[in-house]
């Protein structure tokens, strides 16, 4: 049942070939692309301040990874969730590596105050980061684990409103 679900929703995707906007990092963007493209999407990478809210108006779903940090891409990023959330497109937030650097963790909360997150896609570190927890991570691995993973990301969503 679930893989016939599965099917149908695959074969959606490649009837409508979605327009997904991607803010990445630098490691992951050639991933994201070809990973869209692969199951009938149509990827687009505006991380220019002076675009991102425009490109996202346009698109089916906004993906935010904040793996490579600098001021222009945070400007986009706050652009283009602020944009989803006006014209209703869901917004998918990666906060790599947020307990890392007190900047990152800064940048994760700047974020999700400025924009609503539809979905959140983290590793258990992260998770518990963006939840206020001590994490054990030292960059962007997953140092925690996922003992409590079930009840720590219904905590989560709940306060975020998200999933």
């Amino acid at each position: 049942m679930a893989t016939t679900k599965l099917y149908a929703d695959f074969k959606k995707v490649q009837a409508v070939h979605p327009l997904i906007h991607h803010i990445t990092n630098t490691v992951t963007i050639n991933d994201c692309a070809n990973a869209t493209l692969a199951i009938g999407g149509r990827p687009v990478m505006a991380d220019s301040p002076e675009e991102a809210a425009d490109m996202t108006a346009l698109a089916s779903s906004l993906v935010i990874n904040i793996g490579t940090l600098n001021d222009q891409t945070i400007a986009a990023m706050k652009a283009a969730g602020e944009s989803a959330n006006k014209h209703h497109v869901p917004v998918i937030f990666d906060p790599v590596g947020v307990g890392a650097t007190p900047y990152r963790k800064k940048t994760a909360d700047d974020l999700l105050r400025a924009f609503h997150a539809d979905i959140i896609c983290g590793n258990m570190s992260e998770i518990k980061v963006l939840a206020g927890l001590k994490a054990n991570a030292r960059g962007v691995d997953s140092g925690d684990s996922m003992d409590d993973a079930p009840k720590l990301a219904a905590e989560l969503a709940k306060q975020l409103k998200c999933v």
